[in-house]
């Protein structure tokens, strides 16, 4: 999981953000177990154009509200609170209350449709 200190500069977080395929990024406080919220490439770029953001600025000032779910939830149940809720990722929490993994929307569509695939494969068969 890629993200970014709450300190970090918006100089140095954008030459990294530039380097990875991602579009958010978990943004933490001490260890990455502490997310504080997700940066969002769209948001830093309208900062830039509207001269908002200055590389020495922290990045903390564009975070976005993360959204958490509990990693027993069903993926279903977890892409309709995501959607009901407009957030396009989510991080799962483990029975200790640590991070236990990060998703997309995108991902767990993927995911819903190819178990709808197998599923209708294996009725036809039936």
């Amino acid at each position: 999981m890629y993200g970014s200190k709450k300190d970090a500069r918006w100089g140095s977080f954008w030459r990294f953000m530039r380097k990875k395929s991602h579009t958010r990024f978990p943004v933490y406080e001490g260890s990455t177990e502490n997310i504080l919220g997700v940066i969002s490439n769209k948001d830093a770029i309208v900062g830039m154009s509207k001269d908002d953001l200055r590389p020495n600025d922290d990045v903390s000032g564009y975070l976005r509200p993360a959204f958490f779910a509990p990693e027993t939830n069903t993926i279903s149940s977890i892409f309709d609170e995501m959607q009901k809720a407009g957030h396009n990722m989510v991080l799962t929490v483990d029975e200790f209350g640590g991070i236990g993994g990060l998703a997309t929307l995108k991902q767990l569509l993927g995911v819903i449709v190819v178990t709808l695939g197998t599923t209708v494969q294996l009725q036809k068969r039936s």
